[in-house]
């Protein structure tokens, strides 16, 4: 495999895993604000 393919293969991966993040920090930090806005209202 040369070097530019894998570097290539690398960053893919790379991005994939952040986006993957970011969809569940985005998914638990709007689970706790949901919580927190109704135990603040109720």
């Amino acid at each position: 495999m040369s070097l530019v393919g894998f570097l290539r293969y690398a960053i893919q991966l790379y991005l994939t895993a952040v986006a993957l993040n970011l969809k569940r920090m985005v998914k638990l930090l709007t689970r706790v604000n949901f919580n927190g806005r109704a135990r603040a209202t109720a």
